[in-house]
């Protein structure tokens, strides 16, 4: 296919190529942060939408797009529900004001003041957390595969993108 761009449409056909390599770089990223959410999802046990939110692209400056896996672990009670088995002296509990439903453990009785015994209720309780998202991308290599998916996006979408550009379809 043959264009012919008159000189006075080339400053606008260059800023809309910059604007076709941004929209190819975020779809990308989008790819890149689906492929990787699938994967720690079905690997963990946990929903998508519960890991796409410790998943977070930056949108694209001119030459780059960042995904970014956050450290923040995720709840027991959200991996796994039907097949987890509560670890020792763990119990299931709805707490607060809000409701909120958790996995929780007593903490230990050694660091009571009053010496009240191991299951007494007087005991302060705190919650039980499951891996994090870069834990296991890290574990279940994920990152090089995401790389490689990202990148062939980048490779589809960024011609399509070009050429719609230059058609003057933007």
């Amino acid at each position: 296919m043959t264009t012919t761009i008159r000189n006075n449409r080339a400053p606008q056909i260059l800023s809309a190529i910059g604007r076709a390599a941004n929209r190819a770089l975020t779809r990308a990223g989008q790819a890149g942060r689906t492929y990787v959410v699938r994967a720690v999802a079905a690997d963990v046990g946990a929903t998508q939408t519960l890991v796409r939110k410790r998943v977070v692209i930056q949108r694209p400056d001119p030459n780059t797009v960042t995904v970014w896996l956050t450290g923040k672990r995720l709840r027991l009670i959200d991996v796994a529900p039907r097949q987890r088995v509560l670890p020792p002296g763990a119990f299931r509990a709805t707490v607060g004001t809000g409701r909120h439903p958790g996995v929780f453990k007593r903490k230990d009785a050694t660091h009571s003041r009053k010496g009240k015994p191991r299951s007494s209720p007087q005991l302060p309780i705190r919650e039980l957390y499951a891996v994090s998202v870069p834990f296991v991308a890290i574990n279940k290599e994920l990152l090089e595969p995401t790389l490689n998916v990202a990148l062939a996006a980048l490779e589809k979408t960024f011609a399509h993108e070009v050429g719609r550009a230059v058609s003057g379809a933007t």
